[in-house]
């Protein structure tokens, strides 16, 4: 498989939602937003609440440069 090989997106989207259930059923037993975690971060102990306002900001910018990316192909904008 390369990866322009459609069997290689489709296998990266099965792990995505894969990870997508781990991650939902790992979340869901948390009841405290504001408790640490198990992990450091660079050193420092953040918090579920932290880990899903980062997750929201990575979400957003790899979306704009998806838009950059649709608008350099078709040369549409606001999707």
């Amino acid at each position: 498989m390369t990866a322009r090989d459609p069997a290689t997106a489709a296998a990266d989207v099965e792990r995505y939602r894969a990870e997508l259930v781990a991650t939902r059923a790992a979340q869901a037993s948390w009841t405290d937003l504001d408790g640490p975690v198990r992990e450091l971060r660079r050193g420092e102990r953040v918090n579920l609440r932290w880990i899903l306002a980062h997750l929201i900001e990575e979400y957003d910018r790899h979306l704009g440069h998806l838009d950059l990316l649709g608008e350099a192909i078709d040369g549409r904008t606001g999707y």
